[in-house]
This record gives C-alpha cells, sequence and structure tokens, in this order.
C-alpha cells in the first residue's frame, strides 16, 4: 500500500522539472477556467418554454454572457497596459444573469391585495415593465499575464482588477503566462 521506489524516482524527476509549479497552476487555472465557461452557456437543448420565461423577466441569457465578456475585454485590455504585465488573457465567472427589478400595479378588493406586472408594448413585443437592472454578481476572476512572474507587476494587476470590478482579492487569482 506505500509507494515503490519507481513512483518516488518519478516524482523526483517531476520536481527537477523547470518551473513545474507554475505549469501546474497554468494547467488549472484553464481547467477551473473551461469549467465555469461551460457553467455560463446556455443549453442548447432547453425547450421553448424556457426561453418564453427569460423573455418575460426582461433578462435574456445572451445578455448576460455578453456582460461577462465585455467584462473580459475591458479588463484585459487595462491590465495589458500596465508597465511589466505583457500579454493579458481574462475570464471573469458571473454568478448567474443577474436581477431585474418589474413594475407591478397593486389591487385591493374585500381586503385582498393582488399585484400584477405593468406590461408594456414595444415593437410588437409585449414585456414587463423594468425600472432598474442589477448586473449579476462576479464569482471570481482567473488572470494569466506573462509578466507576472514580477511581485510588483502581480500586485498591480490584482489592485487594478479590485478597483475596477469592486471585488475583494480573494475573488481574483494572477498566475504567470507564455
Amino acid at each position: 500500500m506505500g509507494f515503490s521506489f519507481k513512483e518516488i524516482g518519478f516524482i523526483k524527476k517531476l520536481r527537477t522539472i523547470k518551473h513545474i509549479e507554475i505549469i501546474v497552476l497554468v494547467i488549472a487555472a484553464i481547467i477551473v477556467g473551461l469549467i465555469f465557461y461551460s457553467t455560463l452557456t446556455p443549453d442548447r437543448n432547453s425547450s421553448n418554454s424556457n426561453s418564453s420565461q427569460q423573455q418575460n423577466t426582461g433578462q435574456p441569457v445572451v445578455g448576460y454572457l455578453q456582460y461577462g465578456q465585455d467584462l473580459e475585454n475591458r479588463l484585459s485590455k487595462v491590465l495589458g497596459e500596465i508597465n511589466g504585465a505583457g500579454r493579458v488573457s481574462v475570464i471573469v465567472t458571473l454568478e448567474g444573469p443577474g436581477k431585474v427589478d418589474i413594475a407591478y400595479s397593486t389591487e385591493e378588493r374585500n381586503g385582498v391585495i393582488t399585484k400584477t406586472p405593468i406590461i408594456i408594448t414595444q415593437g410588437g413585443q409585449s414585456r414587463p415593465l423594468i425600472l432598474a437592472e442589477h448586473p449579476p454578481e462576479i464569482r471570481g476572476v482567473v488572470i494569466v499575464a506573462s509578466g507576472a512572474s514580477d511581485i510588483r507587476v502581480r500586485l498591480d494587476i490584482i489592485r487594478a482588477t479590485e478597483a475596477a470590478l469592486k471585488i475583494p482579492s480573494s475573488k481574483i487569482e494572477v498566475v504567470v503566462g507564455r
């Protein structure tokens, strides 16, 4: 049930590979990013009733996916401008499609209060009147930067991301890229 000498020798050989920790971190970040990306993409086999429900809430799935991609593109561009950052790639994982506040009309009859969403028609399409849209919460950010091996650059990237997205550093992971 213990390790054989061949297995121990293999582990020692792995440890002699230059920058093995960085390689493992980059691979892990890619795997995590792919898993998060797969949770963000809409199911292509979903039924039509699901899409009509999203239209009724005024928040289509494409909207929040586009929001996440826009955040990634803008953040990549800004972080790439940091002195020494080099080539930068960003993955932003969102909690869900966000929330909307819908306007309701209230009616009282015989002591019973009824709330009914206010429906508006625009361009031949009916939808509820939206008072406010709240963007989805950011679950985490993975940043791969070629210059992140320099601790000063890494800290600048983390601080810039905290400021841009208004999230704590615990939700930000910066790894060294090629």
